[in-house]
Parts: C-alpha cells; sequence; structure tokens
C-alpha cells in the first residue's frame, strides 16, 4: 500500500537562526511522503534567504509569502492548509524539533486506527534545562482539563485530517495569543471521536533563551486579547462547561494583576467591551478592577500590601489564590531514552 501524503506546515518569522534546526529535523523522518509548507510572515532577517536554501535542496519542502492579512502565525498556517495537497496535517513552530520517527509512528498509528478524526501525541518540552513529558492522557475529560487550566496541548501534538480542519475553518487569524487552546477546543467540540495515543514522545518544544521577551505594554494588550479570545470559545461551548470556565478565567485574572501590574490592571478597568463583561459577569469585573485599584494603592505601603496579599491567599474579600499546574512528569535528559509506556495500551479514546 502507498504511503498517504503527509502535509508539514511550518510559519516562520525572522528565524534565520532557528529554522534549519527544523527543517533538518523533517529531512531526517524515515517516513518518506511528506511536502513541508512554510510560509513566511514578512521576516526582516534572511529567514527567507534559509528557507529557500531548503527549497532548492529537496523539492518536497514549498515555501510561500503571506499574502494577506492578517498578519501572524494563524493566518500562516491556515494558507498552509490551503497550499497543502495531503489529506493528513501536522503544524510544526519553526524553533520545534520533530524526532526522525515521527511521522512514521504517527501513519503507523492513523493507519491501524482510521476511525479517529483526530490523534494527539506526546511531546517534550525543555525549561531550565529540564525536558517535560506531558502526560494529558490520563486526563478523562481533555476538554474540561483544557479549559480548567490544568492542561495543554502544543501546536504539534496533533496529527490532522485536512477535512476537519476545513470543518472547524482552520486557525482563528484574529486571534492574537492562546491560539492552540481555541483551535484545539474547537476540534475536540466538532470531532465525532479522537483519542490520546499511547506513544513515546515524537516532538522536542524549544523555549529560545535568544528571542527578545515581550515588554509590559505588550503583555497588557495579549492578555486582553486571551480574554477575548477565550470569550469566543466560552461563546461556543455546551453549558456544561461554561461556568467553570469562567470562574477558572476569574481567578487566574486575579493572579495575572499581581504579576503585571499597571499594565494589565488599568488596561481592564478601560477596556469595558461587550464581550469581556459579559465574559466575567458585571459583578466580577467590578471586582476584579476593585482589587486592582487596591493593590496599585498599596504599592508603596509594603505592611497593607503584604495584608491584602494574605486576605487573597486565604480567600477573604476576594477569590482564594490558586496554582495551576499542567499534568506533567519532569526527567532529565539522560533517561529520555529509556523512557517505556505500558505495552499494553494503544490510546484512550473520547466520543462525542
Amino acid at each position: 500500500m502507498e504511503e498517504p501524503l503527509v502535509s508539514i506546515v511550518i510559519p516562520v518569522f525572522n528565524r534565520a537562526h532557528l529554522v534549519f534546526d527544523a527543517l533538518d529535523s523533517v529531512l531526517s523522518q524515515t517516513y518518506s511522503n511528506w511536502e513541508c509548507i512554510v510560509v513566511d510572515d514578512g521576516s526582516t532577517d534572511n529567514t527567507w534567504e534559509v528557507i529557500k536554501c531548503y527549497a532548492k535542496k529537496d523539492s518536497r519542502i514549498k515555501i510561500f509569502k503571506r499574502d494577506r492579512l492578517p498578519k501572524g502565525a494563524p493566518t500562516c498556517r491556515n494558507i498552509g492548509v490551503e497550499k497543502s495537497s495531503a489529506d493528513y496535517i501536522i503544524f510544526l513552530d519553526s524553533d520545534d524539533i520533530l524526532f526522525s520517527f515521527c511521522l512514521e509512528k504517527r501513519m503507523e498509528f492513523v493507519y491501524k486506527n482510521p476511525n479517529f478524526d483526530l490523534v494527539f501525541f506526546q511531546v517534550f518540552g525543555n525549561r531550565n534545562k529540564q525536558f517535560k513529558y506531558r502526560t494529558i492522557y490520563k486526563v478523562k475529560d481533555i476538554i474540561l482539563s483544557l479549559l480548567s487550566f490544568e492542561s495543554t496541548l502544543q501546536t504539534t501534538s496533533p496529527i490532522w485530517q485536512k477535512e476537519l480542519l476545513q470543518k472547524i475553518n482552520g486557525w482563528d487569524e484574529e486571534a492574537l495569543a492562546w491560539q492552540d487552546p481555541e483551535i484545539h477546543v474547537r476540534a475536540l467540540l466538532a470531532a465525532k471521536s479522537y483519542c490520546w495515543a499511547y506513544e513515546l514522545p515524537d516532538v522536542y518544544i524549544r523555549n529560545p533563551t535568544n528571542d527578545k521577551s515581550i515588554t509590559s505594554s505588550n503583555s497588557a494588550k495579549k492578555h486582553i486579547s486571551i480574554l477575548k479570545t477565550q470569550y469566543k470559545i466560552w461563546q461556543k461551548l455546551p453549558v456544561t462547561y461554561k461556568e467553570t470556565f469562567r470562574k477558572k478565567i476569574i481567578t487566574r485574572l486575579y493572579n495575572q494583576i499581581e504579576i503585571l501590574e499597571q499594565e494589565i490592571g488599568l488596561k481592564l478597568i478601560s477596556d469595558s467591551s461587550t464581550e469581556i463583561l459579559e465574559l466575567l459577569g458585571k459583578s466580577a469585573h467590578t471586582r476584579v478592577n476593585s482589587y486592582f485599584k487596591l493593590f496599585h494603592i498599596t504599592k508603596r505601603i509594603p505592611v497593607i500590601r503584604s495584608i491584602v496579599f494574605k486576605l487573597r491567599t486565604i480567600g477573604i474579600f476576594f477569590p482564594k489564590r490558586v496554582y495551576f499546574e499542567s499534568n506533567t512528569l519532569v526527567v532529565s535528559p539522560e533517561i529520555i531514552a529509556q523512557i517505556e509506556l505500558d505495552k499494553n495500551a494503544k490510546y484512550l479514546e473520547y466520543n462525542n
């Protein structure tokens, strides 16, 4: 039987110093029937020259420039899907790396289990020189876990059927942040059946240390964008999920005010958009802004601020502080090769 074609879609912006690792990992795949679609988002460095060299090296690598607005990875990914000739699609970020067996193992699983619209696989994340092996497959309700901020799904975790991507109209091109959860929740709600494959991690998610961090003003803009994206998700949710999601968002807002303080707090006070008011509820919106004012006023009075912080910690006057943790198992690089999963377990199935 002929191997099905798989499209690997990579959006790229000013990653000349990193994208070669991603492309080399694609070229190293033991599964040969792939096409790699790289969409440049208007890079101002020599990224285009780098990817052009790779396209000359291997005709399976096809390069394009974003030809429409808005700017951003979601638009580039959608363009990649439009250019794709395959029925199966994987999205890869330009700073991440596929293990050489990634496509082979994924397509072998898909071939043996053709009834699933969407299949998620394990990935490794690197932070502070530790590898985090995500164990979301142990979660009984993936959607609830995502909405509760207890688990995350990375861009490269799923292998998509192109038909499902088209059904949900692809990535939200207006979303400036929270793009992965937004599309994954929509896909999980739309899919007839999906599963989490019990396979070894096959992608290395990097967190580059040489990228410029966002400024505080951008942080405020980003968090407002997250709220508006979350509102879109909230609108589409079944009633059983709506209240849980709203409460989790409100709780996280208090944490974000303490971290970003002036920028996000002031922005929230001035931003009374219909979306945010409806999502939070007028009462919660008022309480969040009141907490910011109190937190900001006490900035130069450490003793009073400490009291405010303690009241929040124990849940008096304001929601009790909650620490959100992902379902991850931290392992050292030395034992990556030694990780084994239950050989009798094949996948955890979900049906809508």
